[in-house]
C-alpha cells in the first residue's frame, strides 16, 4: 500500500471515530512491529506528527493488522473499518489535490468504473507492481452490472466496496447497490495467488419518480444530469428542419415536429431562459452531433438526389462533439470540444479547462486559417537556405497577438483579459473531458435565420467549420446536427 492509502486510512480514523493521533496509535506502540512500521520506537515520540510519505510503499498485512487493533479498540468490526476507510479515500483524494482529476474521468458512473484502471495508474505514484490489479466492468441487464477486481492484495475487498460506494454517491449523486457475490482465491505457475472478486452493483433506476421530482425541482441542475435523466433533445438536419424528437419529449412533439429552428420553443422545466456567461460554469455540455462526410468517386450517382442539397456525393459519419451555447436568442457563442480524429470511429480526447481557452490546438489551428498564418512561411526562409530564427521569433510572437486579438473578440473582455494572462476564470470551474477548441460567436445568428434560406444558413455554419479543417484531417465537408436538450427555454 502505499504512502497516499496510507494518510488516508489514518485521516478516515480521526474522523469518522473522532481520535487523536495519539488516541489512535497508543496500542499501536505496544506491539513493536506497529510501532516500528510507523517510526515510532517510545512514548514520548507519539507527540511528532505520524511520519508517512506518499511515494513510500508500506506493508498490506501490518497495515491490516494495524486496522485490526483499531477495530478491538474502538469495538468495531474490522470489515466496518475497511468499508468506511474505503468510503473516505474519494474525500481525501479530493480535499488534496485530485478533485479536478476524479471530476473529469467520466460522465457516467459506468464510465468512471470503465476507467478504474486508469486512474490507478494515475495513483500509483512511484513503484509499478510487478502484477497489477484487474479491474472489469460487466453489464449483466439493463441497469445491474459485474465489477472483477483480481489482485494478490487479499485483506481490502470491503475497501473496495465502500470506495465504489463513495464513488456513486459523491461524483455522481447516486445512492446504487453493492455486494460482493462471489470470491475466488487462485494460484498461478509461480504459486502466487490471487484472489477473484466480483461486486454486482444494481444501479439506480432513472424511471423513478422522486427522483425525477428532485431534478424537476432544482433551480440549478447541471446539464448532464438532464441528459442522463430525461434523454431530452431533437435533432435538425440539413434543411434545418426538426426531424426527429426523443420520445421523452412526446408533449412537445407537436410544437417541434417538421418546424425550422427559426421557432422559438418553449419548455417546461428547468425555469432557465438564456444562459449567461457566469452561469456557464454551472452547466454541463450540450451534446452536438456532427456529421463527417466523405467524398467517394462511388457514390457520384447521388449527385441528383433529392437529400443531396450541395451537389456533393457522402457518406456519412456520425461523430459526436460537445459544446455550450449561450443566450441563443441574441447571439451563438459556440464552445466546440472538437475530438482530434485519426480514422473514423476514433477519437482522441484530453482534460482541459475553460480557463485554459488560449492553449487550445482548435484556438490555434481557427488562428492560423483565419489569419492566413503558415507554419513554415517563405519569408522564415533566408537566401542561404535556412531558417531565420529571429524572424521565427517573430511570426511567433505575432501569432500569440493575434490568439489575444480573438480571444477578445470572442469573449467578455474581463474574461478575456484573465485567460490571456492565464490566471483561473472561475473559482470552481469543472474540467471538460474533450479535444481541440473551436470558439464562434454568430452575431444576430436571429437575423440571420430570418432573412436567408436554410440551404444558406446551413452552408453559412459549414463554412465556419471550414476555418478549423486542420484540425480534422482529411475530412473537409461538414454537415452540422445538432442535438440540444432543454438547457435553453428558448431555440
Amino acid at each position: 500500500m502505499y504512502g497516499l492509502l496510507l494518510r488516508s486510512l489514518i485521516e478516515a480514523i480521526q474522523t469518522k471515530y473522532g481520535a487523536s493521533i495519539e488516541t489512535t496509535l497508543k496500542m499501536c506502540c505496544f506491539d513493536k512491529k506497529i510501532a516500528v512500521f510507523f517510526n515510532y520506537t517510545d512514548m514520548p515520540q507519539l507527540k511528532r506528527f505520524l511520519y508517512i510519505l506518499v511515494h513510500d510503499h508500506y506493508n498490506d498485512i501490518k497495515v491490516f493488522h494495524f486496522l485490526t487493533l483499531i477495530s478491538k479498540d474502538k469495538n468495531q468490526n474490522v470489515d466496518s473499518i475497511m468499508y468506511d476507510c474505503g468510503k473516505y479515500f474519494i474525500i481525501y483524494l479530493m480535499d488534496n489535490g485530485y478533485k479536478k482529476y476524479l471530476t473529469c474521468i467520466g460522465r457516467t458512473y459506468e464510465d468512471f468504473l470503465n476507467s478504474i484502471e486508469t486512474i490507478h495508474n494515475v495513483l500509483n505514484l512511484s513503484k509499478k507492481c510487478k502484477k497489477p490489479p484487474v479491474f472489469k466492468l460487466k453489464k449483466i441487464k439493463k441497469n445491474i452490472y459485474n465489477f472483477y477486481y483480481i489482485s494478490s492484495h487479499k485483506l481490502y475487498k470491503k475497501y473496495c466496496e465502500g470506495l465504489l460506494m463513495s464513488v456513486a454517491q459523491i461524483l455522481y449523486n447516486m445512492n446504487p447497490t453493492i455486494s460482493i457475490i462471489d470470491t475466488k482465491d487462485e494460484k498461478s505457475n509461480n504459486r502466487q495467488s490471487r484472489l477473484h472478486i466480483i461486486y454486482e452493483i444494481t444501479m439506480e433506476s432513472y424511471n423513478d419518480k422522486s427522483k425525477l421530482d428532485v431534478v424537476k425541482n432544482s433551480t440549478k441542475t447541471p446539464l448532464y444530469t438532464l441528459l442522463h435523466v430525461h434523454q431530452h433533445y431533437f435533432t435538425i438536419n440539413k434543411l434545418l428542419i426538426i426531424d426527429y424528437i426523443s420520445p421523452s419529449m412526446n408533449k412537445f412533439s407537436s410544437h417541434l415536429y417538421m418546424k425550422y429552428i427559426t421557432d422559438y420553443i418553449d419548455f417546461d422545466y428547468p425555469n432557465i431562459k438564456n444562459i449567461s456567461f457566469d452561469d456557464l460554469k454551472l452547466y454541463r455540455n450540450v451534446y452536438i452531433t456532427v456529421d463527417l462526410k466523405k467524398d467517394l468517386e462511388a457514390e457520384s450517382l447521388r449527385r441528383d438526389s433529392v437529400d443531396n442539397v450541395d451537389g456533393r456525393s457522402y457518406v456519412s459519419n456520425s461523430l459526436k462533439m460537445s459544446g455550450y451555447c449561450i443566450d441563443i436568442t441574441v447571439d451563438i457563442i459556440g464552445i466546440f470540444c472538437v475530438p482530434l480524429i485519426f480514422y473514423i470511429g476514433q477519437i482522441k480526447s484530453s482534460p482541459f479547462y475553460l480557463s485554459e481557452l488560449k492553449f487550445q490546438s482548435g484556438i490555434i489551428h481557427y488562428c492560423i486559417k483565419n489569419y492566413n498564418f503558415c507554419e513554415k512561411s517563405p519569408d522564415l526562409i533566408d537566401n542561404s537556405g535556412k531558417v531565420d530564427r529571429n524572424l521565427e521569433l517573430e511570426k511567433l510572437k505575432q501569432k500569440n497577438q493575434y490568439y489575444d486579438e480573438l480571444m477578445k473578440r470572442i469573449l467578455p473582455v474581463s474574461y478575456a483579459d484573465k485567460i490571456i494572462k492565464g490566471e483561473n476564470v472561475f473559482k470552481n470551474e469543472k474540467k471538460i473531458k474533450y479535444a481541440s477548441l473551436l470558439c464562434m460567436k454568430i452575431t444576430n445568428f436571429k437575423e440571420i435565420l430570418n432573412h436567408n434560406t436554410p440551404i444558406d444558413v446551413i452552408n453559412f455554419i459549414n463554412l465556419k467549420f471550414d476555418q478549423i479543417e486542420n484540425i480534422v484531417e482529411r475530412y473537409r465537408s461538414f454537415n452540422v446536427r445538432i442535438m440540444f436538450n432543454q438547457m435553453s427555454k428558448k431555440i
